[in-house]
């Protein structure tokens, strides 16, 4: 839709998100915000050279490109919240709600959450909160790949959990080179006609990969 100027925040920024979107996240973001619906195959992009913290002691740096929680949030929601599909996040920090996840997909074919499925997480960095990355409804050709998952050791959390199947088992993911650092739950989801490949996994708390969580996969 072409450049339409920057926005302080990403609810300000919802009402202008158009299908094809580039949204470019410079700096700090403290936001639990939802996607718009209607907009499909929209890209976040962390203008950093990496993805990394980007506060001094909850004083905001300039660098990095970096989603934080507030500090006082008002309801146990995502930092993200996914509703269309085939979304794309690169390169961005999430630290995440310790009641909540970083980044939600709802996939339950209702008018106000549709279906999230084809959605890729590639070069980011998910260290803290309850849930990395969460599927709520059972999402549908995922790809996670170069991400890092640190932090979630809480019972019932993990780095990809899977929260209800009630669509589907989560299938045609593909989850390669990312790792899985100390103090994490690592992947929780049932999953068919999967892969996971290529992926680093050191001292799980719990759970590494329990395909059976929820149901059987």
């Amino acid at each position: 839709g072409g450049p339409r100027g920057s926005f302080e925040t990403f609810t300000d920024l919802a009402p202008n998100i158009r299908s094809r979107d580039i949204i470019y996240l410079s700096g700090v973001l403290r936001e639990q915000a939802v996607a718009p619906l209607g907009a499909f195959d929209v890209s976040i992009v962390g203008a950093a050279n990496q993805p990394r913290q980007a506060t001094n002691s909850g004083v905001p740096t300039g660098g990095g490109a970096t989603w934080l929680a507030p500090s006082s949030p008002a309801a146990t929601t995502p930092l993200l919240e996914l509703r269309e599909q085939g979304w794309t996040i690169e390169n961005v920090f999430f630290n995440g709600p310790t009641d909540d996840s970083c980044v939600k997909l709802h996939c339950e074919e209702t008018a106000t959450y549709p279906d999230a499925s084809h959605f890729t997480a590639r070069g980011c960095r998910f260290g803290g909160g309850f849930i990395g990355i969460e599927d709520y409804g059972g999402a549908s050709n995922c790809l996670i790949e170069d991400c890092s998952f640190e932090s979630y050791a809480g019972v019932g959390g993990g780095a990809i959990v899977c929260t209800n199947q009630g669509i589907r088992i989560p299938q045609r993911w593909w989850v390669r080179n990312n790792r899985f650092l100390p103090s994490v739950n690592g992947i929780l989801s049932a999953h068919v006609d999967s892969r996971f490949e290529y992926n680093s996994f050191s001292a799980m708390t719990t759970a590494v990969i329990n395909l059976a969580f929820g149901n059987t996969g």
